[in-house]
């Protein structure tokens, strides 16, 4: 080989070397990439590792949660029925639904053609179903009455409360609706007893009231007041524990017999309650006529949706409001009278005392147009006359003004009385009987058992007693007939009387003859007069004196007044 050959062979042993050497590195890159990427795959290997183990451990306890949750819906005390899509597809439904299925298939079917099974012919339910799933809300039914068949014998009635909830995909979209029943018909039998409990204290309480419940169904009376028991006993002449059980059409003694089916049917489909504001009884029992506010009010179960269960009489006796009432109005008569009286009576001295005036004011303008002198007796005599008539109307005008001041003074518990020592009042009716015998024309007679009766009195009242029981006597009296006066010693009181032939007065009359603004009714020929106020007065300043007065009287064999004043 020559030397050029060993030269080309040499170097092409260095450029192997060198492509060699290149190789060797670049292997020497690639295992260490190699390394590195054994080094991630280990990394990622653990990772997957733990991942699975957190699956594994999630499943676990998914399908732990999925027992548990299986076993509480087998358990829980509620029905439960699942509904998937648009059409309400019934997907699933816990053991609870099973007695009321028997045989029948329903998974799979639409709830539409089939919900009569647990509704009855009621679709309300279904169509909260369809409003729940279309518009994404929750909905809950008042409670519902449910007939649950039975083996043998009559459908049982049950209480449910429905809550219809819609459910999700992953995405958020409405899947369908779950319908969750609670029987809550134990819970109602507790409410109902618990009611009957607070009605049974209520109507057991209720003193002044007369409370009854019935069954509106039936009619039967189921529980009431003692008060309505002993009334209901009363007036049908039967024993108290024989009424529970007895029907409204025959125990209801506060409406007529030939209106309470009629008034029953009308509270019980109407649903609204009638009041009787006034009803009058009078039992065996009582002597006097009872007066009564008296309803019957409908009661539904606690939604007013549902049929009327009960039926409730309650009747409060108002005898005392109805009698105060009645007097108020007669009152206001008497007010409306006595204003019409007060009127006239003031009128009529006015009247006169104006027409005595205008005769002075002619005369004298006569005087002046004509320039006669004047006979001054004559004409003395004639103005004293006139004169005397305008002060007598004065003074009527006065006592009719004293009175009705004194009235004010009664009625504000402000009439005083100026009593004084050593009063005498036999002396006192002596003076007064004389003033009345000058100017009466029917004779007066005074009888006293003693000269002089003194005691701690208001002579000034005691007189306007006097005064007001002469003028009535006086007014009264026939003509020529005599006016008895008496004065009388007892051991702890004197008694003045006043006797007159005169009509008499009514039995209906004597029972209110003292009250105020009374006026005695027109008897015979005579014409009563007056505001109605002496006797009320009179009858006032005796009593604040610690007497009495009252009157014995018949009709034709006239009347005669009395008064006691304590004696010390």
């Amino acid at each position: 080989m020559t030397h050029e050959e060993l030269q080309a062979t040499l170097e092409e042993f260095e450029t192997t070397n060198e492509e060699l050497q290149a190789t060797n590195e670049e292997l020497e890159t690639n295992n260490e990439e190699l390394q590195a990427t054994n080094e991630e795959l280990e990394t990622t290997n653990e990772e997957l590792r733990a991942r699975t183990a957190e699956l594994q451990e999630l499943t676990a306890i998914l399908e732990s949660e999925r027992v548990r949750l299986s076993e509480m819906v087998e358990l829980a005390p509620f029905y439960i029925m699942v509904l998937r899509g648009p059409s309400l597809v019934i997907e699933a439904f816990n053991p609870n639904y099973t007695h009321l299925l028997g045989e029948r298939l329903v998974q799979g079917r639409l709830l539409d053609e089939v919900f009569d099974i647990f509704w009855e012919a009621d679709a309300a339910i279904t169509r909260m179903a369809h409003e729940a799933y279309q518009r994404d809300i929750a909905r809950t039914t008042p409670r519902t009455l449910v007939r649950l068949p039975r083996a043998q014998g009559e459908p049982e009635e049950c209480y449910f409360v429905y809550t219809i909830v819609p459910t999700h995909d992953g995405n958020g979209k409405v899947s369908g609706v779950v319908i969750y029943a609670i029987d809550v018909t134990e819970q109602r039998a507790r409410e109902a007893e618990e009611e009957r409990a607070r009605l049974r204290l209520i109507f057991d309480s209720a003193a002044i009231a007369a409370l009854a419940l019935y069954d509106a169904a039936t009619a039967e009376l189921l529980m009431a007041s003692p008060r309505y028991m002993h009334m209901e006993a009363s007036m049908k002449g039967i024993e108290v524990d024989e009424l529970i059980g007895r029907r409204w059409h025959d125990l209801s003694i506060f409406i007529p017999e030939e209106r309470r089916t009629a008034t029953w049917n009308a509270v019980r489909t109407g649903r609204d309650s009638i009041r009787v504001p006034e009803v009058r009884l009078k039992l065996p029992s009582d002597e006097q006529e009872t007066i009564w506010d008296w309803s019957l009010t409908p009661i539904p179960d606690k939604d007013p949706q549902e049929p009327v269960r009960f039926l409730l009489v309650s009747a409060v006796e108002i005898t005392e409001q109805a009698r105060a009432r009645e007097e108020v109005e007669r009152l206001n008569q008497l007010k409306d009278e006595f204003l019409s009286l007060a009127s006239h009576e003031l009128r009529t001295p006015l009247t006169a005392i104006l027409g005595n005036i205008e005769l002075l004011q002619r005369k004298l303008q006569r005087q002046a147009n004509t320039g006669r002198v004047p006979d001054q007796k004559q004409d003395s005599a004639q103005d004293a006359q006139t004169l005397n008539r305008i002060i007598h109307q004065i003074h009527r005008l006065t006592n009719l003004i004293d009175e009705m001041l004194d009235i004010t003074r009664i009625s504000g518990n402000v009439l005083e009385l100026f009593k004084q020592e050593h009063v005498d009042i036999v002396a006192l009716v002596r003076r007064v009987v004389e003033q009345y015998s000058s100017i009466a024309t029917h004779p007066l007679k005074l009888e006293a058992s003693e000269q002089a009766i003194t005691g701690n009195w208001d002579e000034g009242r005691l007189e306007q007693v006097l005064n007001n029981l002469l003028t009535n006597a006086l007014k009264y009296s026939g003509p020529e007939t005599p006016v008895m006066v008496g004065i009388e010693r007892k051991t702890n009181e004197v008694i003045v009387s006043v006797r007159d032939q005169g009509p008499g007065i009514s039995s209906e009359d004597q029972s209110r003859i003292f009250d105020r603004f009374y006026r005695a009714q027109k008897t015979g020929s005579f014409i009563v007069e007056g505001l109605g106020l002496g006797l009320y007065i009179a009858h006032q300043i005796i009593v604040q004196h610690g007497g009495r007065m009252w009157l014995e009287s018949k009709p034709g064999e006239g009347s005669t007044f009395y008064f006691s004043l304590p004696l010390l």
